[in-house]
């Protein structure tokens, strides 16, 4: 689905570096800020050069209305949506660095990135590590 450029691992990397102090902003259209969706579409678009955000990014303000958003572009939930998007998922223990990767905690459904042993997640306004292998779903990308 996705195919990744030459010099991804470096962008990967810039990227991470870059967004790490963003802070939390449902719909993000600030240049300093991010949701999760968000923050997962900027780690592929530094990866392989592809902005998928065009139809989502700033079309809600809160954790409601992305669920509205949802709803209205007929996904089922936060993971069908990503499946939709990004292809099939696979188990998490088949992340690699770079994949984007999902889990459920309290009652809501995270997306993150891998970047090995360790995936980076949203929370509040900074990035925190989470064990890879305790992620629920993965996305391949490229």
């Amino acid at each position: 689905m996705f195919q990744r450029t030459k010099y991804w691992p470096d962008a990967l990397s810039t990227y991470l570096d870059r967004v790490s102090e963003y802070r939390f902003d449902w719909g993000a259209v600030k240049a300093d800020s991010h949701d999760c969706a968000t923050f997962i579409c900027g780690a592929i678009k530094a990866q392989t050069g592809v902005d998928i955000t065009a139809d989502f990014a700033g079309k809600y303000t809160s954790w409601k209305e992305a669920g509205k958003w949802l709803i209205d572009n007929g996904y089922r939930s936060f993971y069908d949506c990503a499946n939709q998007r990004l292809g099939e998922s696979v188990h998490a223990s088949q992340a690699r660095r770079g994949d984007i990767v999902g889990r459920q905690a309290n009652g809501r459904f995270y997306l993150g990135v891998c970047v090995g042993k360790f995936s980076y997640f949203l929370d509040d306004n900074r990035l925190v590590p989470w064990p890879s292998m305790d992620c629920d779903a993965c996305w391949r990308i490229g």
